[in-house]
């Protein structure tokens, strides 16, 4: 294939999702599907980068997926230190614990993922390689379910910067992982 088709094939699904997203958006802003059809769009909108880079395109991909990597291991940390804070200014309820915890949570899963990944690449699997093989189905599950919810989360957050950029006058409340709804501000 050529430059051209490279793009306008890698360009099509990206478009597809942009396009439900916006509609979807304009139709009615606080649903949880805006938040999934930005992570779908962002994701098939990568592909579409790394077309238009060319020859370049290998490179494009790594450093955008060393970006995604980067924003995944900031969530707990985002999330412990908001639930420090909130403890701190908002009292000792158990309602303020929730940020902390759940970054706490977070982040016990992405070092699950870590040691997932170096326990299937190391030799001592082949060793140990019955009892490892419980474990490592045990950390495949959590890595795999820690991943999604950091990828739902940065997506609410990406969704929060779409509103708060096109100044639209709603508070999009979210509660840990489904959005509540819209409250009109006053002006």
């Amino acid at each position: 294939m050529n430059y051209l088709e490279n793009v306008w094939h890698a360009g099509i699904p990206a478009l597809f999702f942009w396009l439900v997203f916006i509609y979807s958006m304009h139709h009615n802003r606080s649903r949880y599907r805006n938040t999934f059809l930005l992570m779908m769009a962002g994701c098939f909108s990568i592909p579409f980068v790394c077309s238009l880079t060319g020859e370049y395109a290998t490179t494009t991909f790594v450093v955008l997926l060393l970006l995604i990597i980067l924003l995944i291991l900031f969530v707990p940390i985002g999330l412990i230190w908001n639930g420090i804070l909130m403890w701190r200014r908002e009292g000792r309820s158990l309602g303020n614990l929730l940020s902390l915890v759940f970054g706490l949570i977070i982040g016990i899963g992405e070092i699950a993922t870590f040691i997932f990944v170096l326990l299937t690449g190391s030799q001592v699997v082949d060793r140990w390689s019955d009892f490892l093989s419980h474990i490592s189905q045990g950390l495949f599950f959590i890595s795999i379910s820690v991943i999604y919810v950091s990828l739902v989360f940065v997506s609410f957050m990406f969704t929060a910067c779409f509103y708060k950029s096109f100044l639209i006058k709603e508070i999009l409340i979210m509660s840990s992982f489904m959005a509540a709804g819209c409250i009109k501000m006053e002006q």
